[in-house]
């Protein structure tokens, strides 16, 4: 469920990063205002002056290539469970670092979210029909430029967060099947600590049971806030589809509320949603399949292989 996290570790020092390095591969003397290295899939740095470390990047990516299923390496397709997490991170902590997880801070980027097989339906036909999201405001989705061939990623931007969803079957060129990706991603911590209700995010936090509870009710309370155009359900009409368009379109209902008076734009918002939500709920939109597989999948992740406490 976790991928891209950031880790801060305070008061360690020169003797204590050189052994950390060592550790992790690495002879690395004191020679610099900032030290930086890579291990595995990780970005490690080290500030001598403040006597701190940091490590960014995936860290399913990097459960993968050390610890998880042999022949994978530096992908991230495959599912990751709770009881992978406490691996990764207990290696980290107790192994690389000796210190408890309460030490590791989080900072900077955080993504958690679920990849979910969408059988023979493309997955980028299912994400293209997300069109925006209401949350304190409603934004637009966008589709995000390939770096080749075609687009395969959508992201809806709020201030401190984004809602992301892509193929990650062609992004990972993961050849036997079809796999969807959704995530919540925060460049930083302001909203993670108001969903946590948290000052402070510790790797302890993050392998608990109940914060994985509360991210991912917050995930679907997100998920179920996208507007999104039906897929499979064979009773729309024309003039169903245009007035369900209409009701996603950001851009079009502001330019509506201008033109209109707000009588006569609550009154058509009110009859686009009544239209949008009999097939928004209807049990055949392949978007309320998705959303089943999506609390199937959660409940999976959570117990992992095997029942466990959590660590330090």
């Amino acid at each position: 469920m976790l991928d891209n996290i950031g880790l801060q570790v305070n008061e360690v020092s020169e003797n204590e990063f050189m052994r950390i390095a060592r550790r992790m591969g690495h002879e690395m003397p004191i020679n610099a205002e900032r030290i930086k290295f890579k291990w595995a899939s990780l970005f490690v740095q080290y500030f001598p002056n403040a006597k701190r470390m940091t490590i960014k990047n995936s860290i399913h990516k990097f459960y993968n290539n050390e610890l998880g299923e042999e022949g994978i390496g530096f992908e991230n397709y495959n599912d990751f469970d709770r009881w992978d997490l406490v691996q990764a991170v207990d290696y980290i902590s107790s192994y690389i670092f000796e210190r408890p997880l309460s030490d590791f801070k989080l900072f900077s980027k955080f993504e958690w979210g679920l990849n979910i097989d969408t059988e023979a339906l493309s997955p980028f036909d299912i994400i293209n029909r997300y069109k925006s999201c209401i949350r304190n405001a409603s934004n637009e989705f966008h589709t995000m430029p390939p770096n080749t061939g075609k687009p395969l990623c959508r992201t809806c931007f709020f201030d401190d967060y984004g809602v992301k969803a892509y193929d990650k079957s062609t992004q990972a060129c993961f050849t036997s099947g079809n796999i969807l990706r959704y995530e919540i991603v925060h460049q930083g911590l302001t909203m993670l600590k108001r969903v946590l209700k948290i000052p402070e995010v510790t790797l302890h936090d993050v392998v608990l049971p109940n914060v994985w509870d509360t991210l991912f009710g917050n995930m679907m309370d997100i998920y179920d806030q996208i507007l999104k155009v039906p897929l499979g359900v064979n009773q729309v009409t024309v003039d169903d589809l245009r007035t369900i368009h209409q009701y996603c379109d950001v851009q079009l209902n502001s330019d509506l509320k201008k033109m209109l008076s707000n009588s006569e734009y609550q009154a058509l918002r009110s009859n686009d949603k009544s239209i949008y939500q009999r097939f928004d709920s209807d049990d055949s939109n392949v978007h309320n399949l998705i959303r089943k597989k999506m609390t199937d999948k959660f409940a999976l992740l959570k117990l992992g292989d095997m029942d466990f406490t959590t660590l330090n």
